[in-house]
């Protein structure tokens, strides 16, 4: 364990295939450690304690979630929908230069962030974790030649979201709350759009209140304390009117 507590700056991907070979008794702690650390959640370490979770790991998890909600304010009579999808992410393209003829070959390894089946029959990678529909693995790589492909884990609250799906035995989308929505509200009024951001704002905390009774019946959480307030919610807004009759910011928290 001090070998690899001592590697994972440097070598992440090495560091999570080798602890996976000792036992969680002798890793647990280092796990915790790595998951909830200054730079952000963990995802590995987080996927690997879950499956035997105890209660101060869920409670954790569950408190660091935010929901995020994107108001999409139209005028007056303009058609209008929801759209739930999320932003895509890039991927960098490009190699490193290659080494000086007779320099050695040196390798590496890399993460990739895969959701479904689709492709694992035909990776060459080595698994390093799997969690319901979400896994991890680890591909072996010619450093100066880059690895083949590229991936991006879900954001903080989605995966959060994940897991707490994983633990009630349900896929995320089935979840009854979403880390991410948008709703569109066609302006009628300040007080109507008030109203909107209330029944927003309570209907998705109901939908938490239920899933964490959900986890204390199945005894994957204690009786600790969660805030009225929680989850707390960041809403963005996007006004499609000019000028807009909102005014102050339009990124608040509730």
């Amino acid at each position: 364990m001090p070998v690899i507590k001592s590697m994972v700056e440097a070598f992440p991907a090495q560091s999570m295939l080798l602890i996976q070979r000792v036992p969680l008794e002798n890793s647990k702690e280092t796990l915790v450690n790595w998951v909830f650390n200054r730079d952000g959640i963990n995802q590995i370490a987080a996927m690997i304690l879950a499956k035997t979770p105890d209660s101060a790991f869920v409670y954790r998890i569950l408190k660091g979630l935010e929901l995020n909600a994107t108001l999409v304010i139209l005028p007056p009579k303009a058609f209008y929908g929801t759209d739930g999808s999320l932003p895509g992410w890039g991927c960098p393209g490009g190699y490193p230069p290659l080494p000086p003829p007779g320099w050695p070959k040196v390798y590496d390894y890399v993460l990739h962030d895969e959701y479904g089946e689709t492709g694992r029959e035909k990776s060459n990678s080595t698994s390093v974790v799997e969690l319901g529909s979400y896994w991890v693995s680890a591909e072996r790589f010619e450093e100066n030649r880059g690895p083949y492909r590229c991936s991006f884990g879900p954001s903080n609250d989605a995966f959060r979201h994940e897991l707490i799906a994983y633990w009630l035995g349900i896929t995320p989308a089935d979840m009854p709350w979403q880390p991410y929505q948008t709703v569109t509200i066609v302006w009628t009024s300040k007080i109507g759009y008030d109203w909107q951001v209330n029944s927003i704002t309570e209907s998705s905390r109901a939908a938490v209140s239920k899933t964490i009774l959900q986890l204390r019946r199945r005894g994957l959480l204690d009786d600790q304390a969660v805030d009225e307030n929680f989850p707390p919610i960041t809403f963005g807004v996007n006004c499609m009117i000019h000028p807009c009759p909102l005014q102050g910011d339009l990124v608040f928290k509730r």
